[in-house]
């Protein structure tokens, strides 16, 4: 990676593959010269096999802002990538830029295989800056998302008002809805 660009997370599976996500500049490259897919700059998840050798690589064209890729983590034939952006496309989902409505925090499932994007899960926020702390995985299927956030949160008919500047969440993602409590 190049100057001003960061790792954040990465996790093995039982293969030893490694799954990696970084924010990149416009311009980063990887070890072997590998371009990343991001062209004006922003977040990538990738695959490489166990010798280092980059199997594939995704990430959100981002059109509003963002804040950094946060983690990534495996479950059965799914990788888990959580971030927030408020305004941007990935595999077929747009979640547009609104102004003052603050960060759309996400879970992203990707097959592990070929990184496409199997779903994204989002979560609205209002006037408020959520920032991720992880995610992890459970053996039954779920996804758990924790974080923090500012002002409220909602994740289907559920809504969190906080009750200030800084308040925690987890979110848990399965095979039925996502379900969210303080």
């Amino acid at each position: 990676l190049n100057d001003g660009d960061y790792h954040r997370d990465i996790c093995f599976d039982s293969d030893n593959n490694i799954y990696y996500t970084a924010d990149v500049g416009p311009g980063a490259t990887f070890s072997n010269s590998t371009p990343f897919v991001s062209t004006n700059g922003g977040y990538v998840v990738m695959k490489l096999d166990p010798t280092g050798n980059v199997l594939w690589q995704t990430g959100p064209i981002v059109t509003g802002y963002q804040l950094p890729a946060r983690s990534v983590g495996i479950n059965g034939n799914e990788l888990g990538n959580v971030s927030a952006i408020n305004g941007f496309t990935w595999g077929g989902v747009t979640v547009p830029n609104v102004p003052g409505e603050g960060y759309k925090p996400f879970l992203a499932r990707l097959n592990k295989d070929t990184g496409a994007v199997i779903n994204v899960h989002k979560l609205s926020s209002y006037f408020g800056v959520n920032d991720y702390a992880d995610v992890v995985t459970a053996r039954n299927g779920n996804f758990y998302v924790g974080g923090n956030f500012g002002d409220q949160l909602v994740a289907g008919s559920t809504t969190l008002t906080g009750a200030g500047q800084s308040n925690f969440f987890v979110a848990k993602f399965g095979t039925a809805s996502c379900t969210l409590g303080l």
